[in-house]
């Protein structure tokens, strides 16, 4: 593997990491010889991530944030099963990892055609957890709260808000049908991962010799990659990275109670940090795929949501991975309106930090055409020009 640190100020042995792979293969994995360019599966991924690395290292964070290139995945996951297991030896604290795995195919072999979409992959629940969580979730539930699927939402939450333009997918699933990628690794050991990868996949482009059989041309070769969605999909790593690189550290020992009351009642141990002011609840319908509702609750490390029944929102074992959800960071003076009660909140305070970087404005700030074909775009037209394209700022202030 190759790996590059950037050390946070705060928590040095807390780490998000960013990983791409720098294998690639044709038919046959074991092959050496034949050329293997691997333009997007995974030069695109790696790309993104030596992109991250280049803009995010000329600030600090509180966090470390790791970009690593894995080695060995089409052989086995060899890389990232190293990188976890020398992780757990050595007692890291992983927020969660952000696989990139092609991130730069806009065609889709179905005739899908769409430069907006993307996927986000995570597994429902830990994949090393014990028996005893699996018989507590038969009571409690939580069949779809695991640390890995928070991470999910709070990509898809992040995303939504920054990228308005883009349209995060979140798959219920660890990675595609019957297969996986460089996050399961350290999912088996039980850290939070997710694979980020386009939404449409090019079966003819992946995992093939460089050929021509019938007229249809095989091979992942660099025309088949689309460098204005792979820079935004860069993006999207980005400002999650930079998200959770400024997080604090989750409350410890959350509890929660509520059976048979008309009321649902948080307990947390709160972490040692003077930049918390306060702590915010979110909840949602057992149903929904993200969080609906929230409340801003103060500096307390304790607090009943009157009129919230437990049975029909809540479960313990979603409250047990609570990463920058619950805790805030809040040293800014902006106001946001939710649930009709005014808060300060953490992303504001990442916003503004975040409108300061440079990269917005040189890189992922112009021409973020907004237009998403299904079907329609005949093979001859310009893909980069057709569509009606906009200016939208990545971050809105």
């Amino acid at each position: 593997n190759v790996i590059a640190i950037q050390r946070g100020l705060v928590n040095p042995n807390r780490y998000i990491i960013m990983s791409g792979d720098i294998d690639s293969r044709v038919s046959d994995p074991n092959n050496y010889t034949s050329l293997s360019p691997g333009a997007n599966d995974n030069a695109s991924g790696m790309a993104g991530v030596i992109e991250a690395a280049r803009v995010l290292s000329k600030y600090k964070f509180d966090n470390s944030i790791i970009y690593v290139g894995l080695s060995g995945e089409e052989q086995g996951l060899y890389g990232g099963a190293g990188l976890a297991n020398y992780a757990k030896k050595n007692n890291w604290e992983i927020i969660g990892i952000l696989n990139n795995d092609m991130i730069g195919n806009i065609e889709g072999v179905d005739g899908v055609i769409d430069n907006l979409s993307f996927r986000i992959f995570s597994e429902p629940t830990p994949a090393n957890e014990s028996d005893v969580s699996i018989k507590r979730r038969r009571f409690y539930g939580g069949e779809v709260d695991g640390n890995s699927r928070q991470l999910a939402r709070y990509i898809h939450k992040t995303v939504s808000k920054y990228m308005p333009e883009m349209n995060p997918m979140m798959i219920y699933r660890l990675d595609r049908f019957g297969r996986g990628g460089h996050h399961r690794p350290f999912n088996d050991l039980g850290y939070a991962g997710v694979r980020i990868m386009e939404a449409h996949e090019n079966y003819n482009r992946q995992h093939q010799d460089i050929r021509t059989e019938n007229s249809i041309e095989y091979g992942d070769v660099i025309s088949g990659v689309n460098f204005k969605y792979a820079k935004k999909l860069t993006a999207v790593n980005a400002i999650n990275l930079a998200s959770l690189g400024w997080s604090p550290k989750e409350p410890k020992n959350v509890k929660i109670g509520g059976a048979v009351k008309p009321s649902t009642k948080f307990k947390w141990e709160k972490p040692k940090n003077s930049k918390i002011l306060g702590y915010k609840i979110y909840w949602r319908k057992t149903t929904s795929a993200y969080w609906e509702n929230s409340r801003f609750v103060g500096d307390t490390n304790e607090f009943t949501l009157k009129g919230i029944v437990i049975d029909n929102f809540l479960s313990e074992d979603q409250w047990n991975w609570i990463q920058s959800n619950l805790s805030d960071y809040m040293n800014t003076e902006e106001f946001v309106e939710n649930v009709h009660e005014p808060y300060k909140t953490s992303i504001g305070w990442i916003k503004d930090k975040l409108s300061s970087f440079d990269f917005f404005n040189e890189h992922w700030n112009t021409n973020l055409d907004s237009w998403s074909f299904i079907n329609t775009l005949p093979p001859n037209i310009d893909r980069e020009s057709s569509g009606t394209g906009y200016h939208l700022s990545l971050i809105h202030i």
